[in-house]
């Protein structure tokens, strides 16, 4: 989705929605890698959906056929989570991000 969905007199204030899921379950995760971190998942089952909002520094996603892909602070990843996946910390920095996990 990625828009404004409210917007304050100071243009500093805003939400952005930037993704809609649910069905019957909904987990909310805060997470930091320390540099050189990973966590490696495997795949759930159908119809799951990981939904992650990075707070700070570059976090690098990879799922299983896909090419690693660098999600920097401030940006978001929606993606089926029902293949191995997982994410890793390639910088010198701590990373923290907000991970959801949907069913």
């Amino acid at each position: 989705i990625d828009e404004v969905a409210w917007a304050g007199a100071d243009p500093a204030s805003h939400a952005r929605l930037l993704a809609s899921k649910a069905a019957n379950e909904v987990e909310l995760w805060a997470w930091s890698l320390a540099p050189g971190e990973r966590y490696d998942s495997a795949a759930n089952p159908a119809g799951w959906q990981d939904m992650v909002v990075v707070t700070q520094g570059t976090l690098t996603f990879h799922a299983r056929g896909e090419a690693p892909r660098r999600i920097s602070q401030n940006d978001f990843h929606v993606f089926a989570s029902d293949r191995d996946h997982g994410y890793l910390n390639e910088s010198d920095t701590v990373v923290c991000f907000i991970r959801n996990v949907i069913y």
